[in-house]
């Protein structure tokens, strides 16, 4: 019976921009929250109503899809989509003026936000299929179709983050050093949803960069002088006030009742870098300090911290890195599947059930002990998560296996960039979407895995390649390990170089001949270790070269091009520790 009801879509644009448009974690977990939650508003209205969900098929906790699909009775559809897209809006009025402190009748003004549109294809019009073409077809045209209402600036700068909107004065409980930034109330929104009582709701880019390095502090807890050594550091810190953060999951668990490696793990990410206490720093945590106390405190955390890694490098331990990465994935023409698949409600309800238990099961993954990561957003179809430089590649393979696992589900492309905890985020977030982008655009069939680099100098660099195995059955982040792994082995730059400057004369060698010339290449400018351990290695990266140089896929072209997996896998070298 409900087949024969009306067909409903209430759709929220603009998602990716408002994630993006973020200058930290927490802004960025906010934004993605925030949408979800007013998504989840829009389906818990139809279901309220007496419509049968289909995306997402409950209304339970999780990633919420930006489109709400649902079936009402005949004759319905219209009201209750206008109810829900209604509601949607009064949410987001509403979270404003309680930010703003401000009564029913103060205006949102944030002109567009949120982006409510909605289509419904009467139930006269035939079968579930023949309707959910036509509603696809509406939507994509009432997408194309905005209204502009009058906007008065009054002479007020544009918002940093979203120059289409004026920025604002900032809201009565915004943070002493956030009320300089010139953020539009919808930013402000962002801020303060993203804040906790204590400042913080979701891990910084310094403590995501040094989880790996911290979990390794804690596998040799017992070491001559490791305990020691963070017993010093966090007695500086306690002279900052605490300076509480937002653990990573994966190193918040597991204690007991031992406080220091509870600290370690839940307080310790951004402390556990020596050049990260300078006198500016410790300025901004105690504003009453004297300049010559802050210089004191600054240095003797600096000496900790610096301790610290000393007895860490001691025990085969690098230095914490600099560098983190974004993983973002998604499943390719999901639209089209869809639509191809038997398109009725029971088949489509079954979709989303089945890509809301893939969202739920690459979260646990995620946030595990071994990975590290820190979900963003996990929806199923779509994901984006942030990682330790050292595990980014495996977080890859995981998710991406995870969804491969899920029966009747098309396949996924991904995309991992590094970058440095210093670089502005939204230029990254946007770098990561352009690179996924390429991906699916630069491999036939997509299924694609791109792996980039961001430094902070500004130089960046690519690969692009299938993610199907080798013809010797080798997974392409297994070969960009093998490649890149960090270790007592180094690789000099000027391996890209020389693979750069001899291009012409490498394409026309034969196979065996060209690989032997790549392993000795590798060779030449490898260096550490033992001599016999080199040249095992020297063999085994050279084989990762050649195969992955043989599908490379960057730069719009396809076939023997081992400089860019070259130039990935020396950075990787240098900073996925």
């Amino acid at each position: 019976m409900i087949e024969s009801g009306d067909l409903v879509v209430v759709a929220l644009g603009g998602v990716q921009a408002f994630i993006g448009e973020s200058r930290t974690t927490a802004d960025l977990a906010a934004a993605s929250g925030m949408l979800s939650s007013l998504a989840a508003e829009a389906a818990r209205v139809l279901s309220g109503s007496g419509a049968t969900l289909v995306f997402p098929e409950h209304t339970e906790e999780g990633g919420k899809p930006n489109r709400v699909v649902a079936l009402t009775s005949r004759g319905e559809g219209r009201a209750v989509a206008g109810r829900a897209a209604e509601t949607v809006r009064e949410m987001w009025a509403a979270q404003v003026r309680q930010v703003f402190g401000e009564d029913a009748r103060a205006p949102t003004d944030t002109p567009g936000f949120p982006d409510v549109s909605w289509v419904c294809v009467p139930g006269d019009r035939g079968a579930y299929a023949v309707k959910w073409d036509l509603a696809q077809r509406a939507l994509a045209a009432r997408r194309g179709v905005r209204a502009f209402g009058a906007v008065n600036e009054e002479g007020r700068a544009p918002c940093s983050l979203s120059p289409r909107w004026a920025s604002s004065p900032p809201p009565p409980k915004a943070r002493r050093h956030h009320r300089k930034e010139q953020l539009s109330r919808a930013n402000w929104v962002k801020r303060q949803h993203g804040l906790s009582e204590d400042g913080a709701r979701f891990p910084s880019t310094y403590a995501i960069a040094s989880a790996r390095f911290r979990s390794e502090v804690d596998a040799r807890w017992d070491a001559e002088g490791v305990a020691d050594a963070v017993r010093v550091l966090r007695d500086v810190v306690r002279r900052l006030g605490g300076q509480r953060e937002a653990p990573v999951p994966g190193l918040a668990s597991g204690h007991g009742g031992d406080r220091l490696r509870a600290w370690l793990a839940e307080s310790a990410g951004a402390w556990v870098y020596p050049d990260r206490w300078r006198e500016g720093t410790v300025e901004e945590a105690v504003p009453n300090a004297s300049k010559s106390d802050a210089a004191a405190l600054a240095e003797r955390g600096r000496r900790a911290a610096e301790k610290l890694v000393e007895r860490m490098r001691g025990h085969g331990v690098p230095a914490p890195a600099i560098y983190l990465a974004v993983v973002v994935q998604d499943l390719d023409d999901m639209g089209r599947f869809l639509s191809r698949r038997p398109v009725t409600v029971a088949a489509h309800q079954d979709v989303s059930r089945r890509l809301i238990g893939l969202a739920g099961r690459q979260t646990a993954a995620l946030r595990g002990r071994d990975l590290l990561g820190v979900p963003v957003y996990a929806g199923g179809d779509d994901l984006l998560a942030l990682s330790p430089a050292a595990t980014a590649l495996a977080s890859a393979a995981v998710v991406h296996r995870l969804a491969g696992e899920t029966p009747d589900l098309p396949t996924a492309s991904t995309a991992v960039l590094f970058f440095h905890y210093h670089a502005q985020l939204r230029h990254v977030l946007v770098e990561a979407q352009r690179l996924l982008r390429d991906a699916k655009a630069g491999v036939p069939g997509k299924h694609a895995l791109a792996v980039g680099f961001l430094r902070r100098s500004g130089a960046r660099a690519e690969s692009i390649q299938p993610w199907t195995p080798t013809p010797s059955g080798h997974s392409p982040e297994g070969l960009f390990e093998r490649l890149g792994r960090s270790g007592e082995f180094t690789l000099s730059p000027r391996l890209v170089t020389v693979l750069e400057r001899d291009a012409g004369e490498l394409q026309g060698l034969r196979g065996e001949v060209y690989e032997a010339e790549l392993r000795r290449l590798v060779g030449r400018h490898a260096g550490g270790g033992a001599s016999a351990a080199r040249d095992a290695w020297t063999a085994d990266a050279g084989r990762a070269l050649v195969e992955l140089g043989d599908r490379e896929h960057s730069a719009g072209r396809r076939g023997r091009r081992p400089a860019p997996v070259a130039r990935v896998g020396v950075f990787l070298r240098q900073e996925a520790r």
